[in-house]
């Protein structure tokens, strides 16, 4: 698989992942350890947003965890 592409937490009990060109911007959580993904045009909500969490999907967390460094 390309490596442009990043494992998001599940949605509707199906794996998803995504293209990160298509990122448009991204919340951080430090209670929660968890990051907010928004891939559309007009906007998000937290409840329309990606979600990755340390718990379970720590590779991407890690990869995302370093931008905020």
């Amino acid at each position: 698989m390309a490596n442009n592409f990043i494992k998001v937490n599940r949605r509707d009990n199906d794996d998803c992942i995504i293209n990160e060109n298509f990122i448009r911007y991204i919340l951080k959580n430090e209670h929660s350890q968890c990051f907010y993904i928004c891939t559309k045009f007009d906007g998000c909500t937290k409840e329309n947003m990606f979600q990755v969490c340390r718990n379970e999907s720590y590779e991407t967390w890690q990869k995302l965890h370093k931008i905020f460094e």
